[in-house]
C-alpha cells in the first residue's frame, strides 16, 4: 500500500482498476467513497506533488489515531 501512496502513476492505475471492476458489475467502491478517498488524499498530500511521502504518511496516521 505504501507504494500506492507514494507513486502518482500507481494511484491513477488503482483508480482505473476500480472503475474497470465496477464496469463488470462488481462494485468494490462506489463513486461517493472514491471521491471521499480522493479528498482525504489531497488533504494529506501537503506539498501537492501527487504522492504521499513518509512525512505526510506519518502525519496522516497520527491524525487518524495510529501511534
Amino acid at each position: 500500500m505504501s507504494s500506492f501512496l507514494t507513486s502518482t502513476a500507481k494511484g491513477k492505475r488503482f483508480v482505473q482498476e476500480i472503475r474497470t471492476v465496477q464496469k463488470k458489475n462488481m462494485v468494490v467502491i462506489d463513486e461517493e467513497l472514491l471521491e471521499e478517498l480522493k479528498e482525504a488524499f489531497s488533504i494529506f498530500d501537503i506539498n501537492h506533488d501527487g504522492g504521499i511521502c513518509l512525512r505526510e504518511l506519518k502525519s496522516a496516521l497520527r491524525t487518524v489515531g495510529h501511534p
